[in-house]
């Protein structure tokens, strides 16, 4: 604007008097200053609205800064708390199954890794319990055959697939300790009370005989033969597992002697 007034007044006053350039140019500044007071709030007020957009934007952004970071905590809470609550149930069922109990309630919600965990944990309790249960009816029943044993009139000897001693019932135990004193005339180191955790071979003087005996043993096997004056039968019989490999042998002693002095005279 400064430019236009010089020009105005420079080109008056190529031909214009001192008065009139003097009143051109006040007329010039008058119209500057008239300018400046018609802009100068119209560029106040365009800063003003610049200024407040600016504002807006800073509080729009931060409102927005402010809702991401608290989704953020949000979600942070939400899959902290998906993974330590299952694995916190784990725990707790796994230390249960350490104390004996296989009755916790396992619930799976979803088919994530967690999941997957508790799942496989649900199966493992499963599988636990029923083998317990097995045991536990095996157990029972392996009590009622001791029950039986132990009640049987004759004399019963059980050992395992290797010919080791595992079991004397009653009537063997007194059978063996009535007749030791005999039994040691052919066997010196006949012990009556050490035979279980004892070998079968103990009865034989030929180290092996009776274990090579019992180990080909296919079904009943019966013998008799005299031992320190004493005439013994005995009828040994496999013991098989349940996939039908030998797991033992039963052998049941009798005292023939009398039978036998009785048959002699």
């Amino acid at each position: 604007r400064w430019d236009l007034v010089v020009r105005e007044v420079l080109r008056r006053s190529a031909v214009a008097t001192a008065p009139e350039i003097y009143a051109a140019g006040t007329q010039a500044l008058d119209r500057l200053a008239a300018v400046h007071d018609a802009v100068l709030p119209e560029l106040g007020a365009a800063l003003h609205r610049h200024a407040s957009r600016v504002a807006r934007s800073a509080v729009l952004v931060g409102v927005l800064i402010g809702a991401m970071l608290a989704l953020a905590v949000l979600l942070v809470v939400v899959l902290t708390r998906s993974i330590t609550r299952p694995m916190q149930r784990a725990l707790e069922v796994f230390a249960a199954i350490a104390d004996g109990r296989l009755d916790s309630r396992i619930e799976v919600r979803t088919r994530e890794e967690t999941g997957q965990v508790l799942a496989a944990l649900a199966a493992m309790q499963d599988r636990l319990r029923e083998q317990l249960e097995r045991e536990r009816a095996e157990a029972a029943a392996t009590r009622r055959i001791k029950h039986a044993l132990d009640a049987a009139s004759t004399a019963l000897m059980v050992a395992d697939a290797d010919g080791t001693i595992i079991y004397l019932n009653g009537a063997a135990q007194t059978l063996f300790r009535d007749n030791a004193a005999a039994f040691r005339r052919d066997l010196p180191r006949f012990d009556a009370e050490a035979l279980v955790g004892a070998n079968f071979d103990v009865f034989h003087r030929s180290a092996g005989h009776q274990r090579n005996l019992l180990a080909g043993l296919k079904g009943l096997h019966r013998s008799e033969f005299p031992i320190g004056g004493r005439t013994m039968v005995v009828q040994a019989s496999p013991i098989l597992g349940a996939d039908g490999t030998r797991a033992g042998t039963v052998v049941a002693w009798i005292d023939r002697s009398l039978g036998v002095s009785i048959e002699h005279e």
